[in-house]
């Protein structure tokens, strides 16, 4: 889709497949800390200490335009850390980061990793399913009712405008009820971008009452790792030079168009995520 340099920064443990898989990426990896817990116990790699995990973090997003953070890396002791870590020197560079997966469900779980998040200085974009969509409503309601955060006009509006959708059980069915507000919901609370992924996918940007829905795509695309696929793909199409709500707009659609080129070729039941890529040469020649 376009980027000119990737870099991948992945657990050791990782690095025979990606370079067979991935040979034209630039790998850079880390140590698991569960490799090293003795080691560990009492030398935590946050921003005050300067591990050789953290320089390599350090390292490698001074050298990006556009951050992905969380397809496969779990939600271990190590990944928390890696979060930690991408969260606060991306805001230090303000560079646009892109938040899937994992990176989600950590968020909804831990309040302070939610809190780098909200205090992020770059452009923010967030693409939840349905599930991880439900797990950071979760957590921004356990936020707000422990919240002790000095009672603003800023925090009390943002509050406010997410009584509606919180008032009600948090489950999937809700969830596909109330799409609109959900996506908005999240999309004020961390004043990101939000793509609420679905048949019909919504993105929804902060400050905006205007919601896009993205209309192509099909069945064949809920599998996994497709929504890895829109992701690396709204990540190189920023890179190359859109903006934040034009790659999340452009990306989308492209993503569901090479997924309708994918079901004409193999059907919707056969279809891989693999197949989306091949068909993006297509779109884009």
């Amino acid at each position: 889709s376009g980027a000119g340099l990737v870099m991948v920064l992945t657990e050791e443990a990782n690095r025979e497949i990606i370079q067979r898989t991935v040979p034209e990426a630039i790998l850079k990896t880390y140590q698991s800390l569960e490799d090293h817990s003795e080691e560990n116990s009492t030398k935590h790699p946050i921003r005050n200490n300067e591990t050789e995990n953290e320089i390599k973090v350090k390292e490698a997003v001074s050298w990006a335009k556009v951050i992905v953070l969380g397809p496969g890396i779990g939600k271990s002791r190590t990944a928390e850390t890696l979060v930690e870590m991408v969260l606060h020197y991306g805001k230090e560079k303000k560079l646009p980061i892109i938040l899937d997966a994992d990176a989600l469900n950590l968020i909804s779980e831990k309040k302070e990793l939610s809190e780098l998040l909200q205090t992020y200085e770059g452009k923010k974009i967030m693409t939840p399913h349905m599930m991880e969509s439900v797990r950071l409503l979760s957590g921004i309601e356990r936020n707000e009712e422990t919240d002790s955060a000095p009672d603003s006009i800023s925090h009390r509006e943002k509050k406010a405008g997410n009584q509606d959708i919180l008032s009600a059980e948090i489950t999937v069915q809700n969830v596909k009820k109330e799409r609109d507000k959900v996506a908005k919901t999240i999309s004020r609370y961390y004043d990101s971008i939000v793509l609420l992924k679905d048949a019909r996918t919504i993105i929804t940007f902060p400050g905006e009452e205007k919601i896009y829905v993205n209309t192509y795509g099909n069945a064949g695309m809920a599998k996994g790792g497709s929504g890895d696929v829109l992701t690396g793909i709204i990540a190189a199409m920023i890179a190359e030079g859109c903006s934040e709500k034009e790659g999340a707009i452009l990306g989308c659609s492209l993503h569901a168009m090479a997924g309708d080129a994918a079901a004409e070729k193999f059907g919707e039941y056969s279809m891989m995520p693999s197949d989306i890529i091949a068909e993006l040469p297509n779109l884009l020649s």
